[in-house]
């Protein structure tokens, strides 16, 4: 199924980019507080729209609901008719 493959490559790409900051907060010399203090609202504003895209990978519409019900129904009934 295309649409889990491109929901586990956004959530993977989300979680990598994740902890390549989290190595950057830890391993830089400077105070972490104020490091976190000055940057998190830059950081949050790059990482929003991947987090709202892989929400909306995960999220189901109507359509594709309905389609895997159909798909669902068919094969039961396939199965219902052949035993």
């Amino acid at each position: 199924m295309p649409d889990s493959a491109a929901l586990r490559s956004g959530a993977l790409a989300l979680a990598l980019t994740s902890v390549g900051y989290l190595l950057i907060y830890v391993l830089r010399p400077l105070d972490l507080a104020w490091l976190l203090e000055t940057s998190m609202d830059r950081l949050m504003l790059q990482l929003w729209p991947s987090i709202i895209f892989v929400v909306f990978l995960a999220a189901r519409t109507l359509e594709r609901e309905a389609a895997a019900l159909r798909t669902s129904d068919s094969a039961t009934i396939g199965v219902s008719v052949s035993v």
